[in-house]
């Protein structure tokens, strides 16, 4: 693999990112159904323009940009001989996961926006991404001259990754259930810290708890960093970390006070993924991977 393959490859994670951002602005901007069907859109390729309906062709016309680029990539990645088989494993994970999204994708219309399935979508978005930065940091490291293997920080590291994932899916099944504003109160809710853990009410109150504890995590994960890993990439991963989380926090509360501006919404969405990626970064350091 050369150096422009690999430059394809960053972008092709660029789109990634910006695709399930745009995948929160239609679910923000209730256009989920703007299109009410699939994979057409009121039976045409190329339907007649309204606001709505376009940020739904858009979303589409894009994740059929990156299904194309995928195909293309990682069987590239899959046939290279010279790869080593553990990233050619992820790459054809990621091609699985993206048959998955598709599915799910039509189903979120077919389905009318059943809270599980765009749960769903979510989940396998936020993995596909996971997989192919992944990859594309494999694939940089074989071209780079540095090499890091951290492996006393690959079980913090693995903590912290699934931490940030569960918060998102938490995070989606909030937003899918129309839960967001069930609390309209910060810290508390209903008075209290914790009124119940049952219905929506329960729901908004497991994520406020879950990103409490993220939060912790994050907190002392930067800490074990900055304090015992000699590894200056890290540290700096690990500072952005702290920055990212309390600016999520911020936003989240935000997001609350000024009822779910769509704005706000995409935002918050954006900066977890950011803390994902970093977690991923962090982790495939911790284990010197490459291709």
């Amino acid at each position: 693999m050369n150096e422009r393959y690999v430059r394809y490859y960053k972008f092709f994670c660029i789109g990634i990112f910006c695709l399930i951002l745009l995948g929160g602005s239609v679910r923000a901007m209730d256009a989920g159904l703007s299109c009410p069907d699939w994979p057409l859109c009121f039976g045409r390729f190329i339907p007649n323009y309204q606001p709505q309906v376009y940020f739904e062709f858009i979303h589409r016309v894009l994740a059929g940009l990156i299904t194309l680029a995928t195909v293309f990539l990682n069987f590239r990645i899959i046939f290279d001989r010279s790869i080593k088989w553990s990233v050619k494993w992820v790459a054809g994970g990621a091609l699985l996961l993206l048959v998955g999204q598709i599915v799910m994708g039509g189903l979120t219309v077919l389905l009318k926006l059943k809270y599980e399935i765009v749960t769903g979508h979510l989940a396998l978005g936020t993995a596909f991404f996971s997989f192919s930065l992944w990859a594309y940091l494999s694939l940089k490291a074989r071209l780079s001259a540095e090499r890091t293997e951290v492996r006393k920080a690959l079980p913090a590291s693995l903590v912290l990754l699934a931490a940030i994932y569960g918060q998102i899916l938490l995070g989606g099944l909030v937003a899918s259930n129309y839960a967001g504003l069930v609390c309209p109160n910060f810290p508390l809710c209903e008075g209290k810290l914790i009124p119940t853990l049952h219905g929506l009410i329960g729901l908004q109150v497991i994520h406020r708890l879950g990103a409490y504890t993220v939060a912790t995590i994050i907190i002392l994960y930067s800490i074990y960093i900055l304090a015992r890993v000699p590894v200056s990439s890290m540290k700096r991963l690990s500072m952005w970390l702290l920055v990212l989380v309390f600016a999520q926090i911020f936003v989240g509360v935000m997001n609350v006070k000024f009822l779910t501006p769509p704005i706000i919404t995409v935002t918050h969405l954006g900066l977890a993924v950011s803390l994902l990626a970093i977690a991923v970064t962090l982790l495939h350091k911790s284990t010197g991977e490459s291709a």
